[in-house]
């Protein structure tokens, strides 16, 4: 956390006991019974409860527009990503949208910023996606974005010696910090999650710029029919390489959608201008774009 932007506050919320081991926190303006439509909100890696700064401003969005924002905290929250992995999210994401179905009627659309963006994808090709619709915030490849960060002599070191590890059995050992980029510098990460985050069709690979149509195709493809799709990709993301294209990378996207029958909400999609990965301290406008292309994408689910 950046302690020079952080001011000490507090909001009313409601704590929803989801799963034995994992809770979802809900996040309505004032605690009632009127708001029956929920986004549910999950973070990247090393996010949690109020980590991302959007979060706030959208609450009280979402909540005019007559939705409740739930964060939903799963195993892999905060530290717990690197012995985690995108299928055991995906399985706790599929009870946390049971639960929620239990409890009340309404719409109910997921929303994945960054990582989260993966486990969404997994959930909807993996589980019966009883969802009406998905947003897609900073869907970045963490492949790509270690060759912006490490030479790629240590990403294949790292990569080689996570891969020998998990051919040993040894999958769930931790790999040796010198291997990992700084900014994961505290947190333990198990060969297999190394694997699979940074190897060429690695089961967090959905969003590389170099994945083939076919691939494609199995991803975003199996997206259920008539699942309304809105994707956010933030022009000066700092983890996408220089040389991605994004706006073409997002076309390719949404035809590999349409080819499945998803129905991607082509207004609304699209690169944010001016923003970064989790619009940290953007423009009050960039804000207001990235938000209200949500909540028109909410109105029309």
């Amino acid at each position: 956390m950046d302690h020079k932007l952080f001011f000490p506050s507090s909001r009313a919320t409601i704590l929803h006991h989801y799963s034995p081991h994992l809770i979802a926190v809900e996040h309505p303006a004032t605690i009632n019974g009127n708001l029956k439509n929920t986004l549910l909100f999950v973070g990247g890696l090393g996010d949690g409860i109020h980590t991302i700064p959007y979060v706030s401003t959208l609450i009280d969005a979402v909540t005019g527009a007559g939705w409740s924002l739930v964060e939903v905290l799963l195993s892999s929250s905060y530290k717990g990503w690197g012995i985690c992995s995108i299928a055991r999210d995906a399985e706790e994401i599929s009870v946390c949208v049971k639960y929620f179905r239990t409890i009340r009627g309404g719409k109910l659309v997921l929303m994945g910023h960054s990582t989260g963006c993966q486990d969404a994808l997994e959930y909807l090709i993996k589980h019966s996606a009883i969802i009406n619709g998905v947003i897609f915030q900073a869907s970045v490849s963490d492949r790509e974005s270690a060759t912006i960060y490490q030479s790629s002599d240590r990403v294949s070191a790292s990569l080689t010696h996570a891969r020998s590890l998990i051919d040993s059995g040894r999958g769930t050992e931790i790999i040796p910090s010198h291997f990992r980029s700084p900014e994961f510098a505290e947190t333990p990460v198990c060969a297999q999650r190394w694997w699979d985050l940074n190897a060429f069709a690695g089961a967090d690979d959905y969003f590389s710029s170099d994945l083939n149509e076919e691939m494609l195709t199995r991803t975003f493809g199996m997206i259920m029919r008539n699942t309304n799709v809105l994707f956010l990709y933030s022009e000066k993301d700092q983890f996408v390489p220089s040389w991605v294209d994004k706006e073409y990378l997002l076309k390719r996207w949404y035809l590999a959608c349409a080819l499945g029958g998803a129905v991607v909400d082509k207004i609304e999609s699209g690169v944010i201008r001016e923003a970064n990965h989790k619009l940290e301290g953007a423009d009050a406008g960039v804000l207001a774009d990235m938000i209200g292309r949500v909540i028109r994408f909410l109105g029309k689910v």
